[in-house]
């Protein structure tokens, strides 16, 4: 008797006993067999179980979508690698088992299913879980005996309550990966040092970025569980960086006040991945070469440029990033700048920037996650940031249709940030001091009642973002040597005045007409209003002793 011919029997006595369950467990039956049992097992109206457990499925037949009528499904034991989109017209379905397959992408159809509360997906090849699912309604997944990756198991344990999502992560593979860790940094002594961290307690908890409370022993270990121990970075500072900090906290001559601060701010790093673990590092290792006076070595000059980067990145486009992904944005738009071979890296479709520019390894693990979930207006308003930009600021391309990076708008960047870290340069003081300058002159002018009254017309608005202006002032600055900054800053001050000075004249009334001899711009930023003018005079005189090039700058170090 052939596979079909036992199926059909089985079919004809559910539907002869009225029976809602149907079982055609263990027959080999492949998809194209099963497609052809379909109109057969429509038949039995009643029907709200069925188990196709131990058969030869790779996928499930389209029709499957026409058994509208089931509650349960179970699929265990197949060789399942796929799910067809008509699982979805299975609007009563509750319960699916999907134990046993070897599905390696998470199945997101199964969250569209509004009335399914449990999907069985235990001992399949899963790496990764969807960093866009938030949210799972009344839906309960079983992952356990996957291959999620340590970051996306993080990353379901903090971002989905206790119960909605199953996985087999916590005790096992957090000690694995403490333990792997500790041989890198300690190859002679991994296991007693292990020891040491399970008996390390302090008589208070931590509050971590995701706003868990913790004590000390948990906070040192999700903390080595987030540390990478392989590539460059890891070697030059995760693993240095790590080991300091350990032997800091486990030293006894250390005080428990002092042994509190350091944990307190590694439990604000621990966050929903390892990225904000590996900036924490990072910029640990600077402080340390800032408080030793030592020069950056190109590494960590490298290093300090793409902190410096993700930090504009959070200020300058917070508005266009989304806050359940930020993390992963922010990393994907720096990506697109160091990330090796990027320009040619198959997911990214949208920002391909050329030039020339040291390469690192991504912090990120997530990369094609990322560039999947770019937008165009993420990839342009990132692109008008740090690449060449025409008269209108508008991103261009070159003739192979690539962004062109702009190295002056980095170095701005880069350098406005180490100023923020204490490493502040002669030319960081001298760009600093003709961008303050030239806010103490405008700012006046721009509070013309001419220019309030008319600050929502686009040409107003550009010239009141007082912050912008000071960017692109400070990167015409940063293209030019020293001894052309000041005619620089004039021009620069100049164009700005005529701009308003039109303005004005273009929005006044007849009876606000400004006289054939032009007012100096000043006067006429202040015309309504007496004491302004004098505000103003008062800060023109200041502006002129303060000049730049009058000033002494100094190289300041943070202690």
């Amino acid at each position: 008797m052939s596979l079909i011919d036992s199926a059909r029997i089985k079919i004809e006595q559910a539907k002869n006993a009225g029976s809602d369950t149907l079982s055609l467990e263990g027959l080999g039956l492949t998809a194209q067999q099963l497609d052809s049992l379909i109109p057969s097992i429509r038949e039995i109206p009643q029907l709200t179980k069925l188990n196709l457990t131990e058969n030869e499925f790779i996928t499930l037949p389209p029709s499957i979508g026409t058994l509208t009528n089931l509650r349960r499904l179970d699929l265990d034991s197949n060789n399942i690698t796929t799910l067809p989109e008509t699982l979805t017209n299975l609007t009563n379905l509750e319960r699916i088992y999907l134990q046993d397959n070897y599905l390696t992408a998470f199945p997101v159809l199964l969250t569209q299913m509004e009335n399914l509360e449990y999907a069985d997906i235990r001992n399949n090849e899963i790496t990764d879980f969807p960093r866009d699912i938030t949210e799972l309604r009344n839906l309960t997944l079983d992952l356990s005996n996957n291959q999620l990756t340590q970051e996306a198991q993080i990353w379901i344990s903090a971002t989905f309550t206790e119960g909605e999502i199953a996985t087999d992560n916590a005790a096992n593979d957090l000690e694995f990966e403490v333990g792997k860790v500790l041989a890198a940094i300690y190859p002679e002594r991994a296991e007693s040092i292990l020891v040491e961290i399970e008996d390390f307690t302090l008589p208070q908890t931590f509050t971590t970025a995701t706003q868990n409370n913790k004590v000390a022993e948990e906070i040192l270990t999700e903390f080595l569980s987030k540390i990478p121990t392989e590539g460059q970075v890891a070697e030059q500072v995760y693993i240095p960086v790590t080991r300091n900090l350990l032997e800091t906290i486990l030293n006894e001559d250390t005080t428990d006040s002092d042994k509190s601060t350091e944990l307190q701010k590694i439990a604000t790093a621990l966050g929903n991945c390892s990225t904000p673990v590996k900036s924490f590092l990072i910029q640990n290792a600077v402080d340390q070469q800032i408080r030793s006076n030592t020069a950056l070595t190109p590494f960590m000059e490298t290093l300090l440029e793409r902190e410096a980067l993700e930090h504009k990145i959070n200020t300058a486009l917070k508005d266009q990033l989304t806050p359940n992904e930020k993390i992963e944005q922010v990393q994907t738009l720096v990506n697109s700048i160091y990330m090796p071979e990027v320009e040619t890296y198959e997911h990214n479709t949208k920002l391909r920037i050329a030039g020339e520019r040291p390469r690192i390894e991504s912090k990120t693990t997530n990369t094609e996650y990322g560039f999947k979930i770019l937008t165009d207006a993420q990839a342009t308003a990132f692109a008008t940031l740090l690449c060449e930009t025409n008269d209108q600021k508008t991103p261009v391309v070159n003739a192979q249709g690539l962004y062109v990076l702009d190295n002056t708008k980095l170095k701005s960047i880069t350098s406005a940030y180490k100023a923020r870290l204490g490493l502040v340069t002669n030319e960081e003081n001298q760009v600093k001091a003709f961008t303050e300058q030239y806010t103490a002159q405008v700012t006046p002018m721009l509070q013309n009642d001419t220019i309030m009254e008319n600050s929502d017309k686009p040409e107003v608005t550009a010239l009141l973002d007082t912050p912008a202006q000071e960017e692109a002032l400070r990167i015409a600055l940063f293209r030019i040597p020293e001894d052309q900054r000041e005619a620089t800053y004039n021009q620069f001050l100049q164009n700005q005045q005529n701009q308003l000075q039109n303005i004005i004249q273009q929005y006044s009334t007849p009876v606000q007409e400004q006289p054939e001899t032009q007012q100096p711009l000043a006067a006429l930023a202040s015309n309504t209003n007496p004491e302004r003018q004098s505000a103003t005079q008062r800060t023109q005189r200041r502006s002129r002793s303060q000049s730049p090039t009058n000033s002494r700058t100094t190289r300041r170090r943070r202690t």
